[in-house]
């Protein structure tokens, strides 16, 4: 469900009791979730700890979970400042890894979780909610 509108399924099939985020890469291998309820979410946590996950539990899963929303646009807005060649792709990567303490640069985070998937999320917010900022990058768009 990390892809797509998972607000609407949960909401539009109410046999789904849970949902996870599991489609993009996590430095900390921390998954989000959302369950129904508790048996639901301890079944999940013991099964996510045996393949080596952690996990956080999100009140509501909205558009494509927290995580893979708010990196799609930290990476988008690091390719907007590629384009309008603000800085270089090692730059960028180095002074968001010294400056903010982000355990990756947004360039090789997208490497890790794949162009694909971060252009999938953010098409599905500029669809879903019309809001420009989730227009995806053209350079982005071209890695794919």
């Amino acid at each position: 469900m990390t892809i797509n509108w998972g607000e609407y399924l949960l909401e539009h099939y109410p046999q789904i009791s849970g949902a996870f985020a599991g489609a993009f890469f996590s430095p900390n291998k921390t998954i989000e979730i959302y369950t129904k309820d508790l048996e639901v979410y301890e079944e999940a946590t013991d099964f996510f700890k045996l393949i080596g996950f952690e996990l956080e539990s999100v009140n509501n899963v909205g558009i494509c979970f927290n995580y893979p929303r708010i990196i799609s646009m930290i990476i988008n807005e690091a390719y907007f400042s590629l384009e309008d060649k603000m800085a270089t792709v090692e730059d960028i990567d180095t002074a968001m890894k010294y400056g903010v303490n982000y355990p990756l640069g947004p360039f090789e985070w997208a490497q890790q979780i794949g162009h694909d998937k971060i252009v999938q999320v953010l098409d599905e917010l500029h669809q879903v909610t019309g809001d420009p900022r989730y227009r995806a990058s053209r350079k982005l768009r071209i890695h794919l």
